[in-house]
């Protein structure tokens, strides 16, 4: 008999049936949670908008409500739509399904379906007839049902419904935000973030906002500005800021700056230390939280400035230390390098409405220079006086809050400082003097000359006052030297001055700037220009007032012999010893004293005789008086008969008593050794005064010696006038003796014509 097996009636139309039913099954699901996660996803959309509308939210809360939406959203579509379509269905429960909504079919589908599959039912024992008709049982009544009776017709139109009407709502939102501000607004706000406003009566704009961040240099004080916009229907409204930092948050009215129609408010964050954040509120707008971030401004690290000082100086260029003032020579450039605290976009230097750009020397831009005044500027000009301040810009554009400047001052080159003593000269002086006159030239970069301006007048003649330069040195030293010390001399002889005239004469130094040079002048010299009779008696007037002065210092000597001599002649009395000895100290360091004051003197007196003997030498005097007696012209009698007398007298003999004086108070306490010391101390005060006795004679015989010469001299003068007035009058007189005259009374220094 022939094997009859379950595949042999096919089970296809139940399986096309079962296939069927999945799809519809899906679109049923589909439906059902697309319609029902539209809506829900539109009411919290409606409920976002509500909230947004009446509380403006900022962006961090908007932030949040959307990530909310969107977590929502995703798991109700995860949980009603993927996770069901993606939901096995299998045949079998399918076919149970069905029959439980088909009582009639007792189970005769799901048995045929499972027996149609088994392939071993000969081994276990179940007849291939039974099954069979089982099978075809079951396919028959099958096809006698309508699986879609599964699904719940009233149900599935709702869903359509739900779907279509959500759709529509959906559709409609699109075109509200497509079409009006009302939707389009909430829709960029919370669904794009961005900062648009709600439709409102008043609008509120921060100054210096950048997304959402304000940058402020750290320590400074910061100045807020908030704007009513002009799109504003109400712009006089009170505009708070509320502050958000570590401390709390505080709330705090702006001022109004009267700008812009009064719509600008301002506030001061003053010494702003630390990040914080704001957000201001006014009428019926409140702006999102802005966050207020610490910037370091540009500043100035390291400042170097250098004079670079014109080459006629010969110096170095100068190092100059801070800010300034800084007194710069003119013509002098001024190098400026400057350091900053960060990289700068731009380095600039204004001086008034002046801007300089520096040029930046290193690749990081921190590292400035610039050469004022700059190449454009001629050979000769130099960096000009001013304040110059640093404009400084970093790559975020933020400028420099804190001032950095220095000042520079130009000051001219001064003239020579000249100073001038004479030497060997009194006021008076002969027509043939040598006027010798010490000189300090003094500059601040180099001397190159020295002269002298003199101008001469006579008393005795009407005409004007004749003047001349005489040049003394010239210097040409490479480097120059700023100093000069020597004596010039002027020689009057080659002025062919005559007596009765007024000399006045400066030294004059001039220095090596360029162009014109600066001169310096010494203070003014007078000297008025005599015969030689009249600086004679001149000279001997004053050497009496030196004689007397030497009389009073001999008689000084004299008083204090004899105080010496009482230190051993005092009697002790009723005084003790102790008493007895300090009276004597004390005497004895007077007595020390007052020899020391009569050196002093005796070493004036010797020299002003040695001022008296160069000015002899230097006006020439001897030359006549060594025509009466060479042997005593006056250089020798000053020099041997007084000078070296006191001089010797000063420094062997005075010095000596003073130093027994000295001895004799260290022997004090020794009545016979101090004894012995004040007898040697006055033996050799008697030998001082005995020496200044001969140089009192010397000096009264000097005197009397100097009169007669005088008297001499004012004699041959005289004689010699006599004879010239003779010749004069026994001399013819032409029409040429009044040219002559003429041509005689001009000076060695007047032009020809």
């Amino acid at each position: 008999m022939a094997t009859v097996t379950s595949s042999s009636i096919s089970t296809q139309p139940i399986t096309a049936r079962l296939v069927r039913l999945r799809g519809q099954i899906r679109r049923w699901v589909l439906v059902h949670g697309l319609g029902r996660w539209l809506w829900l996803v539109m009411g919290i959309a409606a409920v976002d908008l509500l909230l947004d509308r009446m509380f403006k939210m900022d962006f961090a809360q908007r932030l949040i409500v959307l990530i909310l939406i969107l977590a929502v959203a995703s798991t109700l579509l995860l949980w009603r739509i993927i996770k069901p379509l993606f939901q096995p269905l299998t045949d079998d429960a399918l076919i149970l399904q069905v029959e439980r909504q088909n009582p009639d079919l007792q189970q005769s589908v799901i048995s045929g379906y499972q027996l149609a599959r088994d392939s071993r039912l000969e081994a276990k024992g179940i007849s291939s007839v039974l099954a069979q008709a089982t099978i075809k049982s079951g396919v028959d009544r099958a096809s006698k049902v309508d699986f879609a009776s599964v699904l719940d017709v009233g149900k599935g139109n709702v869903n359509w419904l739900l779907l279509g009407t959500a759709t529509l709502a959906a559709f409609g939102i699109v075109l509200g935000v497509m079409q009006t501000d009302f939707m389009r607004t909430w829709f960029r706000r919370n669904l794009l973030l961005s900062n648009d406003q709600w439709p409102q009566t008043t609008y509120l704009e921060i100054d210096g906002v950048e997304n959402g961040v304000v940058f402020v240099p750290r320590g400074n004080d910061h100045r807020q500005l908030v704007r009513v916009t002009a799109e504003s229907s109400i712009t006089d409204v009170d505009v708070s800021l509320e502050i958000d930092a570590a401390g709390g948050r505080t709330k705090h009215l702006m001022k109004s700056t009267g700008r812009d129609d009064g719509r600008e408010h301002a506030f001061i964050f003053h010494s702003v230390a630390s990040d914080f954040r704001f957000r201001a509120s006014g009428g019926d707008d409140e702006t999102d939280w802005v966050d207020v971030r610490l910037v370091e401004p540009p500043g100035i690290t390291a400042l170097q400035l250098q004079s670079i000082l014109p080459g006629y100086t010969g110096l170095e260029n100068l190092t100059l230390d801070g800010t300034g003032p800084h007194s710069v020579l003119v013509g002098s450039q001024l190098g400026v390098i400057a350091e900053t605290n960060k990289p700068l976009a731009k380095c600039q230097l204004r001086r008034g409405e002046t801007l300089i750009e520096m040029e930046a020397t290193d690749s990081l831009r921190q590292k400035f220079n610039v050469r004022l005044p700059g190449p454009a500027a001629t050979a000769n000009t130099g960096v000009q006086g001013g304040k110059y301040e640093f404009r400084m810009t970093d790559d975020s554009g933020l400028q420099n809050t804190r001032e950095f400047s220095f000042t520079i001052k130009t000051r001219e080159d001064r003239p020579p400082n000249v100073r001038g003593n004479l030497l060997g000269i009194s006021g008076l002086v002969v027509p043939r003097a040598i006027v010798p006159t010490a000189y300090t030239a003094t500059d601040e970069f180099g001397v190159t000359s020295i002269d002298i301006q003199c101008q001469w007048a006579s008393e005795r003649e009407s005409a004007g006052a004749t003047s001349a330069q005489i040049p003394i040195a010239k210097f040409n030293d490479l480097p120059p030297v700023a100093e000069r010390q020597a004596v010039a001399v002027l020689r009057l002889e080659e002025l062919k001055l005559t007596p009765d005239t007024s000399l006045r004469f400066v030294l004059q130094a001039s220095d090596n700037q360029p162009g014109t040079p600066g001169i310096g002048s010494s203070r003014e010299f007078l000297l008025r220009v005599v015969t030689e009779e009249e600086l004679l008696a001149d000279l001997l007037r004053r050497e009496i007032e030196q004689r007397k002065a030497f009389q009073q210092t001999y008689d000084g000597q004299m008083e204090l012999i004899s105080q010496t001599r009482q230190l051993v002649a005092i009697p002790l009395g009723g005084a003790t010893v102790e008493q007895m000895q300090a009276t004597r100290q004390n005497d004895l360091i007077s007595l020390y004293r007052a020899q020391r004051a009569i050196g002093t003197s005796v070493d004036a007196v010797a020299k002003r005789f040695i001022d008296f003997l160069v000015e002899v030498q230097n006006n020439r005097l001897d030359e006549e008086t060594k025509k009466i007696d060479p042997n005593r012209t006056i250089e020798s009698r000053f020099d041997q008969e007084i000078i070296r007398p006191l001089q010797n007298l000063d420094q062997e003999m005075i010095s000596q008593a003073a130093r027994n004086l000295d001895n004799c108070r260290r022997n004090l306490a020794d009545e016979k050794l101090f004894n012995t010391s004040v007898n040697d101390t006055v033996m050799i005060q008697e030998s001082i005064l005995d020496r200044m006795r001969q140089i009192l004679a010397a000096m009264e015989d000097s005197e009397n010696y100097q009169e007669v010469v005088n008297k001499l001299l004012e004699i041959k003068r005289a004689e010699e006038r006599m004879k010239q007035q003779l010749r004069d009058k026994d001399k013819p007189k032409d029409i040429f003796d009044q040219n002559q005259k003429s041509a005689d009374k001009k000076g060695v220094f007047d032009d020809d014509k």
